[in-house]
């Protein structure tokens, strides 16, 4: 349910996770919490942040509201499910929810996920959704059978390509909502870049409301060369992307 998944979102202290873990309490431009699945860019006119919208704000850390949802989306469930035992809607205020079982939450053999998920653990345990963490094997084929929630890290170089493999019906989200579908429809529809601009942030907006994704946080790739090499580009998205305008400029040594 949407209120549940609202739930994990300000349950994770995902700045807290971002700073202290990943970047070892030394912030770094473009390494951000994200209000949805979509790449941010690392500055406010980086190209790469074509499809994110800038209006929605990331949710913040609310572990009190996250309780609350929590509550709320279990309370429903329970509701739904006397309804189909036969209890007369009249008596649905007597209802109460099961207790919480723990959600199996998997995640890739790395440091960095291990820790980071133990963290997430540990704070979505203090506000009464437990988690049960399982950890894949070092190159997976597959997954488990049953499991509740995945940690992935995910690289998407291209928007206009990468959200219908992400959240559309047969992506990797799963099944989609109908305003998901719709938005991404208008996206394949577009006649020129403007359009298709306008219909990716519609879909960071749709993907910010429903969560079919918990987005946690962007990172950035880096790399160094020479001052003596050119053409290499203000601004390059992937690490050959101007290749054939590169020069080496350094003069050889007289011997």
């Amino acid at each position: 349910r949407r209120e549940f998944r609202r739930a994990l979102c300000y349950g994770i202290d995902r700045q807290r996770l971002l700073v202290d873990i990943l970047l070892a309490g030394y912030p770094q431009p473009g390494f951000q919490v994200l209000s949805g699945p979509l790449p941010s860019g690392s500055q406010h006119n980086d190209p790469v942040g074509y499809a994110y919208d800038p209006t929605i704000m990331p949710r913040p850390y609310e572990p009190r509201l996250a309780a609350v949802l929590s509550k709320v989306a279990r309370t429903s469930l329970a509701k739904i499910q006397a309804l189909q035992d036969g209890m007369k809607p009249g008596e649905l205020d007597k209802v109460k929810p099961a207790p919480a079982e723990p959600l199996l939450l998997v995640h890739p053999a790395n440091s960095l996920a291990r820790t980071a998920c133990q963290t997430i653990k540990l704070q979505l345990d203090a506000i009464g959704i437990p988690i049960q963490l399982q950890e894949l094997e070092q190159h997976p084929s597959t997954l488990p059978v049953e499991y509740d929630l995945l940690y992935s890290e995910l690289t998407l170089w291209e928007p206009l390509v990468d959200a219908v493999r992400l959240l559309g019906p047969q992506g990797r989200a799963g099944s989609c909502t109908a305003a998901m579908s719709l938005a991404l429809q208008n996206v394949d529809r577009a006649q020129n870049w403007k359009q298709a601009r306008l219909s990716l942030r519609q879909v960071h907006r749709v993907a910010a409301s429903d969560l079919p994704v918990i987005p946690l946080w962007q990172t950035i790739n880096s790399f160094a060369y020479r001052r003596s090499l050119t053409g290499v580009g203000t601004m390059p998205v992937s690490l050959y992307q101007n290749i054939s305008d590169w020069k080496n400029t350094v003069v050889a040594a007289r011997q």
